[in-house]
C-alpha cells in the first residue's frame, strides 16, 4: 500500500502560482475533470485511466502537507482497484478531499465560482465543494432527477466515533454513484 501511495503521490499541482486561472496554473485540472466525468457517467475503465493519468508529471514537493498527499494517493490507489461504480465514486469523493486538505493548507483558494445545483453539474457541485472547501449539498426540494440526488446526498451517514471517513466525502459518493446509476441505464 505504502508504495502505491508513494507512486501516486504527486496528484496535486496545488503549488503553482495560486490566484491565476485554474486550467493555467493546476496542469492536471484538465484530467480531473475528465476523472469525475467518468466516474458520474459509470465508466469504470475510463476513470481509471483518468485517475492513473492524473499523476504524470506532478511535483514531487508538497505545500499542502504530506497528509493531504497520502490521501489523495490512497484514493488514487483505490480507483485503480474499483471495480463497480459505487467504488469508483467513493474513490473520487475522496480523492476531492485529500485535494481540498492540500488547497487549505497551502492556502490556494477557488479561481472560479461553483458549478450550479443542476442535474447537468450536480456531480461537478458536490466535488467542487471538496476539492475548494467550500459549502456543498443540495438546496431543498427539486424536480426529478434532482430530487434523487438530493435524496442520496441527505440519507443519515452513519459513522462511529473511530472513523476517519468525512461525511461530506461519503455524502459526496453517494450523489456521484447515483448519477452513474442513472446513466449507465441511458
Amino acid at each position: 500500500m505504502l508504495l502505491t501511495v508513494l507512486l501516486l503521490l504527486p496528484g496535486c499541482r496545488c503549488n503553482e502560482s495560486p490566484g491565476v486561472a485554474v486550467r493555467q496554473t493546476l496542469p492536471h485540472y484538465a484530467e480531473f475533470d475528465g476523472l469525475v466525468a467518468a466516474s458520474w457517467r459509470g465508466k469504470v475503465d475510463l476513470a481509471r485511466t483518468a485517475g492513473r493519468d492524473l499523476t504524470e508529471g506532478a511535483p514531487t514537493e508538497w505545500e499542502g502537507g504530506q497528509d493531504a498527499a497520502a490521501k489523495v494517493g490512497a484514493a488514487l490507489g483505490f480507483l485503480q482497484m474499483a471495480e463497480s461504480t459505487d467504488e469508483v465514486a467513493d474513490a473520487v469523493a475522496a480523492a476531492s478531499l485529500g485535494c481540498g486538505k492540500c488547497h487549505m493548507a497551502a492556502g490556494v483558494g477557488s479561481p472560479a465560482p461553483p458549478p450550479p445545483w443542476t442535474h447537468e453539474h450536480a456531480a461537478e457541485h458536490v466535488v467542487y465543494g471538496l476539492v475548494w472547501t467550500a459549502p456543498l449539498g443540495p438546496p431543498p426540494g427539486g424536480e426529478p432527477p434532482l430530487d434523487a440526488l438530493a435524496q442520496a446526498w441527505n440519507e443519515p451517514v452513519v459513522l462511529d466515533s473511530a472513523s476517519q471517513v468525512d461525511e461530506r466525502s461519503i455524502r459526496a459518493g453517494r450523489v456521484i454513484a447515483t448519477c452513474a446509476e442513472c446513466h449507465q441505464k441511458r
